[in-house]
């Protein structure tokens, strides 16, 4: 329940002829509806459940987010007396209740279609999601981020992303729209506060990722001496100050870059498809289908990278512009 949002919803109901702003609104139609169930956060809930909702939630980011999937865990998740859809309900319910310093980068699930959890069941630790294959691109629009022919990366310079920095996968901005959920193919809550837009600074990328896919090749010295150098280069572009890095980091950025190189899934798109997927793939978000049923439309414009937001955050390569 945010005033930002209230106050768009508000002026734009001023505007509208018959309309009075104040609690509840009465249109031309004499139908009556509440500012709050507008999209401003609030929503209701079966009376019934309101027991299962917590009035609030100690801390901010990530202290905050973990107290609201431990309640739900020992309170909601593991009772078999309420069915999917209800736990659903009482998460968005509770999620109503977080501020928006604890909204920031968290990522709540909204669609019961998408649980693979047995009805009345104890979901245990976390909700079981029946995921769509990775990396979740319409196969007919799926392509290497790097053109071989022009030598040049393909990845815009306007980009976001939805949640932590610690996943590759980005969305593409135009013209200053950012995609939904449903067009990204994400069954999670519309979150203002978990949307993160960068720039994306394009000029060391390709040399970043080489430097990072040769460490246990040949010669990793050299290879950590590169990327402190791309850093130093990009620091200097930027006015930015950001450190050099250890062999411990980019012994973890070799470790992810193999583990995305070697995804069964994407292996499989790539030999089909005929893709280098060396500096990443992109293309649209596929549609999410389930036993015949569109959940998601996708659509969105998708960047895949092979080491996370954070590590090319670090590298420089991404300067977060902040949310939207």
């Amino acid at each position: 329940n945010t005033h930002a949002v209230e106050n768009k919803i508000r002026a734009y109901l001023s505007k509208v002829d018959g309309v009075n702003v104040g609690g509840n609104k009465v249109n031309n139609d004499g139908f009556e509806y509440n500012i709050k169930d507008m999209g401003t956060g609030e929503s209701t809930i079966d009376p019934k459940l309101e027991k299962y909702v917590c009035e609030s939630f100690e801390g901010i980011g990530k202290e905050a987010q973990d107290n609201f999937n431990k309640y739900l865990r020992d309170n909601v998740w593991c009772d078999e007396t309420l069915s999917n859809a209800e736990k659903i309900e009482i998460m968005k319910a509770n999620f109503n209740k977080l501020t928006p310093e604890q909204k920031i980068n968290f990522n709540v699930l909204n669609d019961v279609r998408v649980i693979k959890n047995a009805d009345y069941s104890n979901w245990g630790e976390w909700p079981d999601i029946d995921w769509p294959s990775f990396p979740g691109l319409n196969k007919d629009t799926a392509i290497g981020v790097f053109n071989k022919e022009t030598g040049e990366i393909l990845i815009p310079s306007e980009l976001d992303r939805i949640g932590s920095p610690f996943g590759n996968n980005l969305g593409v901005v135009e013209n200053g729209y950012h995609s939904t959920q449903s067009e990204r193919s994400i069954c999670y809550i519309e979150n203002e506060y978990a949307r993160n837009t960068y720039y994306f600074d394009k000029t060391y990328y390709k040399d970043a990722i080489d430097a990072i896919k040769n460490f246990s090749i040949d010669h990793p010295e050299d290879s950590v001496n590169k990327i402190n150098s791309i850093i130093d280069k990009l620091n200097i572009k930027n006015g930015t100050n950001n450190p050099h890095i250890t062999e411990n980091v980019i012994a973890n950025w070799y470790s992810q870059y193999k583990a995305f190189q070697s995804n069964p899934k994407l292996v499989a798109l790539c030999k089909e498809k005929e893709i280098d997927s060396t500096y990443g793939v992109m293309g649209e978000a596929a549609p999410w289908e389930k036993n015949g049923e569109i959940i998601t439309t996708g659509g969105a414009k998708q960047i895949n990278t092979p080491i996370n937001v954070k590590a090319l955050e670090d590298i420089g390569i991404l300067q977060n512009k902040g949310g939207w």
